[in-house]
Formats: C-alpha cells, structure tokens, sequence
C-alpha cells in the first residue's frame, strides 16, 4: 500500500495493526473521454482480534484487493474466508482483484494457475505485484478503479464477469477499388 500511495518501500515494513487508511486519485481514460476516480482504500488487519473492528470499514465499500502473500500458500488458502467476510459486511457483491504479492521472489509457493483459477471463480481479475519493485502496483489500482468507475456508472452491469481479459477488437478495413474512365 505505501508503494503505491507514497512510492516508498520499507524492508523493515511493520505488518497492519488495526486498519491504515491511504487516499489518491486515478486518472483513467485519455482526451475527452478522462475521469478521475477518488480512491480510498483501507488496509486490515488480519489477526481474528480485529474482526469486530474490521466490520465497521467494511461500510460503503464498492471493491475488494484480496491480497496474499505468493511465498506463503496459507495466506492463498485464507482468501475465501477474506472475500467471505466483505462480501457478507458489505451486503454485496462488489467487484474483487486477487492479488499476489511479492511476484520478484523466486520462492513462489502458489502457481499461477491457482491464481487464476481462484479468481475465475470470483468473477476477477488477478495480477501478481512486487511490493519492493513497485512491478504492477499502478495497474492493479488502475484495474480496481476501472471496475469500480464502470459498475457505479451502470457502463457494465453489476457482478460482471471480470476475470475474462477483455478481448481487442480488431476492424477489418475493406479496400474499394476505384477505377476512372477519361
């Protein structure tokens, strides 16, 4: 989180305590079509203490980072009881992103497959990100925004299918052939 709302990375980074709140603006689009998306995001805390704290942040949330550690499978295997919990103190299904962090490790304890596989079941989208490299950090806030903006705004309806990549489309372009008489 400090990657991307300071552009700082701390080796010695205390783990959450509670819940840390970080604010920023995304621009997404280009030329006429651009809109800033306000984001706030609040980072919980997992231990079971602050459960009952977590609740109350939960509230008007319109999106999940479901973030794990790729070098610890247990943090993976803990995803379902995370989004579980959103979901439920929401009251909705908001648009997710599974995340993996710490992708510039080589120790990597959960395949790609099982990301992807993990999110498809959720509709969502997955990226793997590097705390320490800052590899993928502003997409993954872009794509949240992205989801986000397009939901809120009705562009797509809600529970959309984000775990497909979208699909480019590309025009066939026809050649008329002209002939002149003189």
């Amino acid at each position: 989180m400090n990657r991307w709302a300071h552009g700082w990375f701390k080796h010695d980074y205390k783990q959450t305590v509670g819940v840390q709140h970080y604010s920023r603006t995304v621009e997404l689009g280009r030329g006429s079509s651009k809109t800033n998306v306000k984001m706030v995001i609040w980072d919980m805390a997992g231990q079971d203490i602050f459960k009952e704290l977590r609740m109350h942040f939960y509230d008007g949330a319109t999106g999940v980072v479901l973030m794990f550690d790729i070098t610890r499978k247990r943090t993976f295997n803990h995803l379902p009881r995370w989004i579980d919990e959103a979901w439920e103190s929401i009251g909705e299904k908001v648009p997710v992103v599974v995340v993996a962090n710490k992708g510039d490790l080589k120790r990597r304890r959960v395949t790609e497959k099982d990301i992807a596989q993990y999110a498809k079941s959720l509709k969502a989208p997955h990226i793997i990100t590097s705390a320490l490299t800052g590899s993928n950090v502003t997409d993954l806030f872009e794509i949240v925004a992205t989801m986000v903006h397009q939901e809120t705004q009705g562009i797509v309806p809600r529970g959309h299918d984000w775990s497909e990549p979208k699909k480019k489309t590309t025009r066939k372009t026809t050649k008329k052939r002209t002939t002149s008489k003189r």
